[in-house]
């Protein structure tokens, strides 16, 4: 596996655990994390979070990308919106100390997204008969 498909995996491992947490501690207290209509946007994020660990899978295994593509537009559009909101009206995103966990999850999917789209479609090679 080359370097940056270990980084990938670990930035999207990572991604699905902080917002798993994120999103069973909001399940457990109802208030880890902002409302997004009527939905708490951390179970948004892990939404998009599992379809990117899904779509590297099937990246792997097929060559097929839109799943990791569906997943990073979910957790990269809801950190972007949580971004902008947080500059504009601040106090928005949870917070890592007094950082903005939306700043974090938006500069984590650019990277990721960079990432994927460098990645080979294929990893698991299929010998010819």
């Amino acid at each position: 596996m080359r370097i940056a498909q270990l980084i990938l995996t670990a930035l999207v491992a990572f991604g699905a655990v902080s917002s798993f947490r994120l999103a069973f501690l909001q399940w457990t207290t109802g208030e880890a994390c902002p409302v997004v209509g009527s939905v708490p946007a951390c179970y948004v994020a892990f939404t998009g979070y599992a379809l990117m660990a899904l779509g590297l899978i099937r990246n792997w295994l097929s060559g097929k990308r839109l799943m990791f593509r569906l997943g990073i537009a979910i957790a990269g559009g809801l950190a972007l919106v949580g971004t902008t909101l947080e500059l504009i009206q601040g106090d928005v995103c949870p917070r890592a100390g007094s950082v903005p966990l939306c700043y974090v999850s938006l500069a984590m999917s650019l990277t990721m997204l960079w990432l994927f789209e460098r990645s080979p479609r294929k990893t698991v090679s299929s010998s010819n008969p």
